[in-house]
C-alpha cells in the first residue's frame, strides 16, 4: 500500500518520529506503541516508503531519521522473536 504524503506527514508528525526518537534513547515499551499505532493506521507502512515523502534540506538529517526508525524496526522484530 501506497501511503500519501499527507498521510505520510500526519502518521510522521503524530507517530513516527516519536517512536523513532523513543527507540533511538532505548525507552522500547513507548517506542514499541507508538509503532503499533502507525501500522493499526497504516498496514502497508515501510520505513523506505515513509522516508521518500520527507524533504529534508540536509541529507544527515534525513538519514537520522532512517536510522532511528530502522532501530525501532530492529527492537519490534527482536520483541516478536523472544
Amino acid at each position: 500500500m501506497t501511503i500519501t504524503f499527507r498521510r505520510a506527514l500526519l502518521v510522521g508528525a503524530s507517530l513516527l518520529m516519536p517512536a523513532a526518537a523513543f527507540a533511538q534513547t532505548g525507552d522500547g515499551t513507548a517506542a514499541h506503541a507508538h509503532a503499533q499505532e502507525v501500522v493499526r493506521r497504516e498496514p502497508g507502512f515501510s520505513v523506505e516508503g515513509h522516508l521518500a515523502t520527507l524533504h529534508y534540506k540536509r541529507a544527515s538529517d534525513r538519514a537520522h531519521q532512517r536510522e532511528g526508525l530502522l532501530k525501532l524496526a530492529e527492537q519490534l522484530l527482536a520483541e516478536e522473536t523472544t
